[in-house]
């Protein structure tokens, strides 16, 4: 008999998408691939999960394919960025070439980058993973990633990681910049540093405890706070409740394993930690307005 385990999607970390390339000189470790035009996106052809934070800059053709639920299509001078364990699927490809820079959750770590940072971006990304660059972030990103690659080339010397990871904490600031800026610009001058905080510790805090925590109090006890003052304060910084925050995480989980995983929808709720299936039924009816076995069925 399967166990959940072994039903849940294909993922691939850092160390094994290593083991598909051609050419491993783009590479540092089990951490970090930098891929450059050409990339045989064969291994992305069925849904699977990546751990890695990937950014991919298209430098020609167009490429379609499928993020979580939504489906995208980017082409030449635009970026799209694919979180940690997201759901991805390649569905069609045209003389693609780009620039991708897969990075693990530890190499992150490692350039002394505020993980906090890059779960503000969370929750946009949700929505709009991808963006077309103008001209002076196109150059940009152009200068920097073949910078990265002549420094990636070199022979090693004493400082050699250290300066890729400077230039990698770069470009994620960049991308901060550009993603966070576009979307919070009319607010982000008028929230208070703390509450911000808050904010970023919820979101980091949901992002790694959403399938097996639905409460807001577990959430405020891991801040320290009341469940009503954390309520508060995001829904002054993100315009939506704490609540609304878990139950859009906990439904995509369930829409994704529906969609792409073999589970059945009782294992589907035991995975995401409801008592029975039939309360999991009540509870994604009430939010989608189907129930699993309708969404799994839909086309």
């Amino acid at each position: 008999m399967n166990t959940l385990q072994e039903k849940e999607l294909p993922s691939f970390t850092i160390e094994q998408l290593t083991g598909f390339l051609d050419d491993r000189r783009m590479t540092i470790g089990q951490e970090f691939i930098m891929i450059r035009n050409t990339f045989n996106t064969d291994l992305f052809r069925f849904p699977c999960r990546i751990k890695a934070l990937i950014g991919v800059l298209c430098t020609g053709g167009t490429i379609h394919f499928k993020r979580n639920l939504g489906e995208y299509s980017i082409s030449q001078g635009m970026m799209f960025i694919n979180t940690p364990n997201d759901i991805v699927q390649v569905e069609e490809i045209d003389r693609f070439t780009a620039t991708i820079v897969m990075v693990s959750e530890d190499f992150i770590k490692e350039m002394s980058i505020n993980l906090t940072n890059l779960l503000t971006m969370h929750p946009i990304m949700l929505e709009s993973p991808s963006r077309q660059l103008t001209a002076e972030e196109l150059t940009f990103f152009e200068q920097l990633s073949e910078t990265l690659e002549r420094l990636i080339l070199q022979p090693e010397t004493k400082y050699k990681l250290e300066t890729i990871k400077g230039i990698m904490a770069a470009l994620v600031y960049r991308l901060c910049d550009i993603f966070i800026d576009e979307n919070n610009r009319h607010t982000t001058n008028f929230l208070r540093n703390r509450q911000r905080a808050m904010y970023e510790q919820f979101m980091l805090l949901l992002n790694k405890h959403h399938c097996r925590e639905h409460s807001i109090k577990f959430y405020a006890d891991q801040i320290c706070i009341s469940p009503k003052y954390l309520s508060a304060v995001i829904k002054q910084i993100s315009g939506r409740s704490a609540a609304e925050w878990i139950d859009e995480y906990v439904i995509l989980e369930a829409k994704n394993l529906l969609r792409y995983s073999t589970m059945n929808i009782q294992e589907i709720a035991y995975y995401l930690n409801f008592s029975t299936q039939s309360f999991f039924g009540k509870y994604f009816k009430h939010l989608t307005g189907m129930t699993p076995g309708q969404y799994r069925a839909l086309k």
